[in-house]
This record gives C-alpha cells, structure tokens and sequence, in this order.
C-alpha cells in the first residue's frame, strides 16, 4: 500500500513498528475506497482475499460462555479523571461511527502458518474522540478498559491518546457479531488480540494521585467492591483519596509488567485474596528489586505489625474486607457511612453470638441412621463424610470428621497411647466405594483395635441419590474387606430374610436383625484388630421415591397416635429418632402424632411400649380437593419502586418449601424485564430440613459488576419462609 501510494507524494522510508501501523492507517483512511486498494490482489487466485469473511474470522475467548448482551440496555461509560463522566448508548455510538479502516489483528497463540489471524473493515469511533469530548485531565496515569465478562486491561494514557485506538460497533459492513465483541470492542493497534477488550463497557481514567493500591483476584474483587460501596466509597471518592483497584485475572504466574506498572507511584498496596498469600508472595518478588524509595510496602494476611489483617482460612466476605480496609487505611473509615456500616457490623457480631434459635438439619423420616449410628453405652465413635455425619449433634458419643478415605486414621494416631481402647468408625457406602476401603486397609496395617460400621443404603444421598459407583452390594463389599484383613464380619439388616437365597457373603459372616444391633456392638468391641459391621437398610428417602414410581413395595400399613390414650412421655421419639413424631397441643397439654405426610413407614416408632400406638392396615391418606381458580385474581397490580440503584433481597426458609425457586424465579423476571440478577444460594443440607438462604441482588442494567452475596447490611427485602433460620447467625 505504501508503495502505490508513494507514486502521489509519500516518502518511502524504513518505519518503527508504531509509525509503519501509523502511516498504514494514514493511506487506507485517506483512500475514498479502501478497499479499492487492495482489488488488485484480491483478483489474484492464488491469494487469498484482503478481508476475512467473518464466520473465518478467528475467535478464541477464555470464557466457558461469551457475554450476550442487548444494545437496548447497554451503555459505554467514561468515568474517573475527565472533567465529564459521559454515558453512550449503543444508538449514539452508531451514529458516531463514520470510521471504517481496514485493520489485521492476531492471537498470541498464533503459530507459524496459523490462522488466528485475521483482517477485516472496521467500524468505528476514535476514542480519541471520546476522550476529549470527555475532557482528559492532565496528570493522568492509565487507561482502564473494563469488560461486561469481567475481564479488564489498561495502557498508558501516551498509547490510550493515540489516533489509531477505535471503538469499533461494526465489521465488514455489518454490525458487529457477538463473537467479536458486540455492542463495542477496542482496537488498538500493535497489541495482541486479547487486550483489544471486547464487550466493552467502561473506560476509566486512572488518578496520578493515587498513593493507596488494592489487588483483587476472583470473588475477592467482589467483595473489594462491595466493602468499598457500603464505606462510601465510590469511583470520584476513590479517586479523590487516592486509591488504585486492580483486578488480576491470571493468578499464576502472575504478569511482572501489569503489576510493576500498577505499584508506580504508590506508597503501599493491600493484596486481597482468599486462603493463603499466593498473589502476595508474587507481588512482593516482582517488587523486590525496586529502590526503597520507589517500593510500596505490600500487606495482605498480616498488617504492618504482623497481627492477622485477612484470614488464611476458609472463604473472604465483604465485612472482612471492609474492616481490613479500615485497618489497612483508617482514613477510609472516617466517614459518616463508613463509621455506620462498621458499627452494624459490630452489633451483628454480637447478636450472631447468641443466637434466638438454630435450625440445623437433621436425618430424614425413617432414615437408617436413626438406627445405624447408636453405640453401645459406654463406647465412643467417629463421624465420617455422608449425611450421616449429622449425628455429630445428637449426643450419640460420636465425634470428629477427616475427608473422605480419612476415616479411621486418626484412630491409629490416638490408639497407641489409649491402652485396651477400641473406637466405632461410621462410613458410608459412597465413601467406601469413593476411598474408604484405604482406611480399612490402613487400619489393617497398624494393628488398629476398631470396628468400622459401613452403612449400606444403596444411595450417595448427599450427591442427587445415584447408587454408589459401580453398584456393589453387601455380599462384594464382605468379600472383598475380607480380602483386606478385616477380621469378623457381621452383617445387620432391617430384612435379614433377604440374605438367605440372595448375595453370596464372605465366609462366616452372619446376619443379624437391626434390632440386635447394640447386642452385636457389644460383642464387637471385646474383639482385638479390624472388625466390622455393614448395616444394611435403603435410603428412606430414595426408597419413598422407587415406591411413587412403583420400584418398590408400598407397605401395608401406617402407624397412628391415639392423642387420648397419649401421655406425651416422647419415648416414641427416643426410639425412633424420627422427625415425623410431631408434637402437637391439646386440650390436655402437648402429646405426640405422626406427621402422615413425610412419614416414611420406618416403624421404629413401634419399638417403645405404648398403648396409644395404632397400626391401620390398608389404611391411605384423604386427599384433599385442589384450588381452583386463579388464587391471585382480583388483587391490585403492586406499585413498583423506582430502579436506579440495585436491590438486595434475602430468601430464608426450609429445605423443600421452595426457597431456591422463588429466587429463580425473581431473578428470570428481572431478566425478562432486561435488568440484572445475580443469585447465590446456601442450600447446605436442605434436604435433610436444613436451613436454606438465596442471596438475590436486581441490578437496573444486566452489564453491571455483579456479586450475588449480599454484603452485611445490604438486603432491601427479607423474605422469611421459616422465622427461625430469618432470625439465625447466617
């Protein structure tokens, strides 16, 4: 190009990298028909043409699912050291693009004879342009882009002013596609594809004040933002105190120059990640060299005095964030917001202290545990990885839990210096299969004094209910602990009748009713080395499932509480361990029922001596009429609030009463309606009758940086489903 234009008046000379980009851009810009110049070539068979067609244009993204976004919310921001904060719509960049240039871009990964590259007609705005229009202050230090999929990159302001960078909103003549980039992507020549941000959603102007960094990777960044908002902190305070914030989206190894490049200048940086100081040793490496005059002091998990500023230990939240920040800069805590959202954060530390009441989960109507986990008097267990482990709170002489395969080994830790001791190991039939088979053999090994009860459901029911991997029953699982080393082996069964013509079991394994559990526990724990008993009764809950779909025989039939013959002793509840015994008033105090609906015919509530315990064969439950009609007909359409700002709502209830669903379904209107939702549920054991809390955040535009947990203080709504879990620490 430069060689036929040279014919009209150009000096042919040998450019740098940055004039040869320069003088090209020169040449097609002022050609009435760029492509015009290249028609020549492109009549040449054997070349391939100018421009790529744009479904063999190149796409490499580092998203599992590229941003889609609506023109209709969009908007491009320019914010930070401008004398105009401005606000684009799509529309009016559109209008504004009258700028077509004929650019190549390439992927770093880009090969030797590779095709991640690609030309094509760009069409664009000079953020030049912009930028004035903006009104630049001078002094400024950086260019920051800022991406709808998270992703963010900068260069200096001398790069960022140059009249090559575009905006770009269309490519070969047709708007520009959603792989590439759609409303707007940046194009800044001589740079790799990946730092010409696509998706573009904010231009920010970095303050040459800035004395204060904060570093932030993943979630972290989340909850900088978050802790940031509630101090009073916005994007202009930020700027006026100083304060830097820069995302890092590769973690290791981390990039010197970004990194270097954003510690020019300032007096000391706060590295914010979760667990242990993994940026924060990188930082300080590449930052190591530095004179001392141009080295900002790095903190992170501990503060200038050593004392913890941000924990090692389990996940970061936004009030630990944002009293680390106070810590860290104590002028950031000196507002009238600030000292308030400090002071909330206090009282809720003290009222999470003493709570009113917990709702922890708990094991299912007639679930095998209820029976499985008892020891005798006199003997101690240890919990292992199952819902099973629950039993930690039901004053059952079991305590601890290891990771999966653990189970037992700290066991052979302790068992030396406890002389003549022995232990019940609790391990599920998943885990078993999953790794806890190394435990036994471990035990095996050392001699131990144990006797491991593996608790066969036939169900991983903490993962969705599927049947352990590779589906092995009682009978496989005997022979093969056997195998091992295990000594006398013991199998106890709700139906022991089923062993008698079925699954071959080890040699000299005997099979007990579940009744006789304890009276096999004692006889276990007089025994020297490896022992075990499989307790052998389904999932209650995956057995309710097979018996709706006709897998399974329905029993015939269902226990009753006779509230007049009643006392209300509760020993029914101590035998069964059941949450379907219910208490219920009546006019002669508090007795006991059966809660006919999540009963799952266990029995076990039989086993106490009662004269008021009924059993009805053939019996079935009435069911009751449906609604009919619209329950909502005839209300007045609700006034809806303003939208200007986002809104926090906190969903609290029961696991199974639909609390998840109604955040699902809040947030899909929102997305209906265009807006924004991010949703982030704690189900924790919800199956189990659990406490469940959905953090849902509405945001007026889909685009904005999101966190779905709601910081301390930031919920507009509670919906209470359950009082007790509303009221609760979390």
């Amino acid at each position: 190009v430069a060689t036929q234009r040279a014919g009209q008046g150009y000096e042919l000379k040998t450019p740098t990298p940055r004039e040869s980009a320069s003088l090209t851009n020169d040449l097609v810009r002022q050609a009435d028909d760029p492509l015009a110049l290249f028609a020549e070539l492109d009549a040449q068979e054997t070349i391939s043409p100018v421009l790529t067609a744009i479904p063999d244009f190149y796409h490499v993204s580092k998203n599992i699912f590229d941003p889609t976004l609506s023109a209709d919310g969009w908007t491009l921001k320019i914010a930070g050291m401008v004398d105009n904060e401005l606000e684009f719509t799509h529309d009016q960049l559109v209008e504004r693009a009258t700028l077509k240039q004929i650019t190549t871009l390439c992927c770093i990964s880009n090969q030797l004879n590779g095709d991640l590259i690609g030309t094509a007609q760009w069409t664009a705005v000079p953020l030049l342009d912009l930028l004035n229009e903006a009104g630049v202050q001078p002094g400024a230090v950086d260019l920051k882009f800022h991406a709808a999929d998270d992703y963010s990159d900068s260069v200096s302001i001398d790069v960022g002013m140059s009249p090559d960078n575009l905006v770009v909103v269309g490519m070969n003549g047709e708007t520009l596609p959603t792989d590439h980039g759609f409303p707007a992507r940046l194009i800044i020549p001589n740079i790799y594809g990946m730092k010409n941000v696509k998706w573009l959603d904010r231009i920010e102007i970095d303050s040459p004040r800035s004395r204060i960094g904060i570093v932030t990777t993943g979630k972290s960044h989340l909850y900088t933002r978050q802790a940031l908002e509630a101090l009073g902190i916005d994007d202009k305070a930020a700027a006026s105190l100083g304060i830097r914030l820069y995302k890092i989206g590769l973690a290791w190894p981390l990039e010197p120059d970004g990194a270097l490049r954003f510690a020019r200048g300032l007096d000391k940086l706060l590295v914010i990640e979760e667990k242990r100081a993994f940026i924060e040793t990188q930082i300080k490496d590449i930052l190591y060299d530095l004179p001392a005059a141009e080295r900002p002091a790095v903190l992170g998990k501990k503060d200038d005095k050593g004392k913890e500023l941000l924990s090692s230990l389990g996940e970061l939240d936004a009030a630990q964030v944002a009293r680390a920040l106070a810590r860290f800069e104590p002028e950031l805590a000196r507002g009238i917001k600030a000292r308030r959202h400090l002071a909330l954060l206090d009282s809720q530390d003290a009222a999470a202290a003493a709570p009113p009441a917990l709702r922890p989960p708990y094991f299912c109507s007639g679930c095998p545990h209820n029976s499985s986990t008892k020891v005798p008097e006199g003997s101690r267990a240890l919990a292992g990885t199952g819902c099973h482990l629950m039993v930690l709170g039901m004053q059952r002489n079991t305590s601890t839990i290891l990771h999966m395969g653990g189970e037992g080994v700290n066991w052979i830790g302790m068992a030396p210096f406890l002389a003549g001791s022995h232990i019940f190991q609790n391990l599920g039939d998943g885990t078993y299969v999953h790794s806890g088979y190394l435990g036994i053999r471990q035990a095996v090994a050392s001699k131990a004094t144990m006797t491991f009860k593996i608790l066969y459901n036939d169900a991983v029911a903490m993962t969705g209910g599927q049947a352990p991997e590779g589906h092995p029953g009682v009978g496989a699982i005997s022979r093969q602990i056997r195998a091992e080393g295990v000594g006398e082996i013991a199998v106890v069964s709700d139906h022991p009748e089923r062993f008698r013509h079925g699954e071959k079991l080890a040699e000299g394994v005997r099979v007990y009713h579940r009744d006789e559990l304890d009276a096999v526990q004692r006889r276990f724990r007089e025994l020297p080395g490896v022992t075990a008993i499989i307790y052998d009764q389904p999932c209650a809950t995956e057995l309710r499932r097979k018996r709706r779909r006709g897998e399974a025989a329905e029993p015939g039939s269902r226990v009753y509480i006779n509230t007049d013959v009643c006392e209300g002793c509760g020993d029914c509840s101590v035998q069964s361990n059941c949450i379907s015994v219910m208490p219920v008033e009546t006019p002669f105090g508090r007795k006991r029922e059966i809660a006919q609906s999540s009963c799952n015919k266990d029995m076990s509530c039989l086993k106490g001596f009662c004269p008021a315990m009924v059993t009805l064969d053939g019996a079935s439950l009435r069911k009751h009429g449906g609604v009919s009609g619209d329950p909502a007909a005839g209300l007045p359409a609700p006034r809806l609030p303003a939208f200007r700002r986002p809104h926090g709502i906190l969903i609290a209830g029961i696991g199974g009463t639909g609390v998840v669903t109604v955040g699902q379904i809040l947030g899909v209107a929102a997305h209906l309606e265009g807006r924004g939702a991010a949703a982030l549920d704690f189900t924790g054991l919800a199956q189990k009758g659990g406490g469940v809390l959905t953090h849902l955040t509405l945001y007026p535009e889909p685009t904005e940086e999101a966190s779905a947990r709601l910081a301390p203080g930031g919920a507009d709504l509670l919906l209470a489903g359950d009082m007790v879990v509303a009221t609760g620490p979390e």
